[in-house]
């Protein structure tokens, strides 16, 4: 898949998984598993968005960020991670991107 192509789920999964209205998709810094992308949404916020690649242990990153949320509660200074519409801490889609 081309960067291009990339921007383009990303871009097409934000809105239907989180109901957030990208108005700009880039690639962001790199990830040492995962693509990373910066989003920013029509009410001005920015997201930071990690593509997991078809290899990825999708479970083990799920209580990685469980962790971390658990972490922020406490009040260690992590980033909050924006649940999908059905509350999910990954969303998982048939248009994975490849890296």
């Amino acid at each position: 898949m081309s960067a291009q192509s990339d921007v383009m789920v990303v871009a097409g999964i934000l809105p239907m998984l989180y109901r957030i209205i990208p108005t700009t998709v880039d690639e962001g810094p790199s990830g040492t598993a995962t693509r990373n992308y910066v989003a920013r949404a029509s009410d001005g916020r920015r997201w930071f968005v990690k593509a997991y690649p078809a290899s990825a242990d999708l479970e083990e990153e799920r209580q990685a960020l469980e962790l971390g949320q658990f972490a922020r509660y406490g009040g260690v200074p992590v980033p909050n991670v924006r649940r999908t519409l059905v509350g999910e801490l990954i969303a998982t889609a048939r248009a994975r991107i490849e890296s």
